[in-house]
């Protein structure tokens, strides 16, 4: 089961190779700013102090139950990959499910992840899975996810230009990049990335526009919710990717890795 499921993967992985590298890039580009400057919509300070708040806020959480959504589209194709899971941090452990549909796809998996293992589940039955769903999930880009490091890493002067929004219950935080400083942007997370397959498929990429939002509770000073929009051409075809994490249960969630039958 697990050799074709790998098969599948494989191809999966060539005939999306555009998508799955947005998809890599998602995690690690919010923690990258640019060093260009621009008007300031609002007091960098202030909102720069909320956001570093919420950063070491939630790296002190020991666990959350988090779902992200993310819609693809590139070459005439729409994919959605969602995912629905409980984390804990330290160390870290994952249970939950991931769903990919669109584009002639419809697959959906329960997955257990640690630092060394992934566990995929078939019919009633966990199987090791490690070989061949490490070339999909990538633990260390969860881990950063979870302890803040995508909103530690925001420079000043990217803090510089976004604008705040405040309720009795919210502080949301946006930011909208184009042309040159959404390219820099991306390039900075490339590197950040470090890994050459990606970089090589994103070299022909020019990225129009990147946004973000951070919705962040004020009582606890903990993310709600984040999400990222991406804008771009690639081999002169258009693409786009919009990204939604929210987070809920901070501080009440367990996992329990499954047996392995």
């Amino acid at each position: 089961m697990l050799v074709y499921m790998h098969h599948q993967e494989e191809e999966f992985i060539m005939k999306k190779a555009l998508i799955s590298a947005l998809a890599a890039l998602a995690l690690v580009i919010t923690g990258c700013g640019t060093s260009q400057t621009g008007k300031s919509a609002q007091a960098g300070p202030d909102i720069a102090k909320i956001v570093k708040a919420s950063a070491t806020a939630q790296a002190q959480q020991k666990n959350t139950h988090m779902q992200m959504a993310t819609t693809m589209k590139a070459d005439s194709e729409t994919m959605h990959v969602d995912m629905n899971a409980d984390f804990v941090m330290k160390p870290l452990q994952m249970l939950g499910e991931y769903r990919v549909t669109g584009a002639g796809q419809d697959k959906t998996l329960s997955l257990y992840l640690d630092e060394q293992k992934t566990y995929v589940k078939t019919g009633t039955q966990w199987v090791d899975g490690t070989a061949v769903m490490q070339q999909l999930i990538n633990p260390a880009s969860f881990k950063s996810q979870l302890n803040g490091g995508q909103i530690k890493s925001i420079s000043s002067t990217a803090l510089k230009q976004a604008k705040l929004k405040r309720t009795k219950t919210t502080d949301t935080v946006t930011m909208h990049f184009t042309g040159k400083q959404a390219q820099a942007i991306m390039k900075q997370g490339k590197k950040a990335l470090a890994n050459n397959q990606v970089n090589a498929l994103m070299k022909d990429a020019k990225f129009k526009t990147v946004d973000y939002q951070l919705v962040i509770d004020r009582a606890t000073k903990l993310p709600q919710k984040f999400v990222m929009g991406l804008s771009l051409t690639y081999q002169g075809k258009p693409a786009d990717e919009q990204m939604a994490i929210t987070y809920s249960n901070w501080g009440k969630v367990t996992v329990t890795a499954p047996t392995i039958d």
